[in-house]
């Protein structure tokens, strides 16, 4: 029921909002902002919750060099950054809300109606990544910098965010593959684009 308020709640900012581009640019960030806290701070909600608080106690004694032979080392890092300062497991939400949002904001803002990717995003990337999969939500938000690095015709910047995000969630290699396609022209790389879109999701597997 709270997620049908929330997503309602987005889609009558929309409404009342259209036709009046400055008032919806305000209230796109107050809605960013509002779902950062929303998605960060939520407490047992996600089917992964055990999952990620076991991974959680597992790197309680982990040291660095622990940290750099896992298979995905920078989520592995940031357990070991939270025990290091002794914060609880629940941080590691707002550490995946962070990332994610930022991201999504980069992307978002390229658009011509940011609140709209906003609300298009929450029942897909926001419900079913960032409210349960911790590592594919930081991973999807660091791929959106590496579109904006694809559309920019940055192949060197984009190859390297996606090995960062790899970094996180492996699956995100995949994307590898498009980085030398951002010297292609216009068309091709729109083509490849829209792939990009049909594919994002794919890390949450």
């Amino acid at each position: 029921m709270t997620y049908y308020l929330v997503y309602a709640s987005l889609l009558l900012c929309g409404l009342l909002s259209s036709g009046r581009p400055s008032k919806r640019v305000a209230i796109y960030y107050l809605c960013l902002v509002g779902l950062f806290f929303f998605v960060g701070f939520r407490y047992k909600v996600g089917c992964d919750w055990d999952g990620y608080l076991n991974i959680f106690q597992t790197t309680r004694y982990h040291t660095l060099e622990n940290s750099l032979e896992q298979g995905e080392p920078a989520f592995d890092l940031v357990n070991v950054f939270l025990h290091y300062y002794e914060l609880e497991y629940p941080y590691v939400n707002v550490i995946a809300s962070a990332g994610f949002f930022l991201g999504l904001n980069a992307l978002a803002r390229r658009q011509p109606d940011r609140l709209g990717v906003l609300i298009l995003a929450f029942p897909v990337l926001i419900l079913n990544l960032a409210m349960s999969g911790i590592r594919q939500a930081i991973a999807v938000g660091i791929m959106c910098f590496a579109y904006t690095a694809f559309v920019d015709r940055r192949p060197v910047r984009c190859a390297l965010l996606v090995v960062f995000a790899a970094q996180f969630h492996h699956s995100a290699l995949t994307f590898l593959a498009l980085a030398p396609f951002a010297w292609a022209p216009s068309r091709e790389r729109r083509s490849f684009q829209r792939g990009c879109w049909r594919c994002l999701a794919s890390i949450s597997s």
